[in-house]
């Protein structure tokens, strides 16, 4: 059963269901202000889900890609 309809994936600022490298991009860019996340987008680069995408969001999927910390959890839309 497909549940992307249903939930975010945190850590995935691309909505695609994944945390790649390309999360890592957006989620910067974001930071940078190249450009800005908002929605679903917003919900899953907030990792630590106090509302701000900061440093603190972009260094926890940086350590999940380099597999020293697992991103876990999806929230409801």
């Amino acid at each position: 059963m497909d549940v992307s309809g249903f939930y975010v994936v945190k850590g995935d600022g691309t909505c695609d269901g994944r945390i790649t490298m390309e999360d890592l991009i957006v989620i910067q860019a974001h930071i940078l202000g190249i450009s800005t996340l908002t929605g679903d987008a917003f919900t899953g680069a907030d990792t630590n889900s106090d509302n701000i995408v900061n440093g603190q969001d972009l260094a926890n999927v940086n350590l999940h890609l380099l597999g020293i910390s697992m991103l876990t959890g999806v929230v409801a839309k």
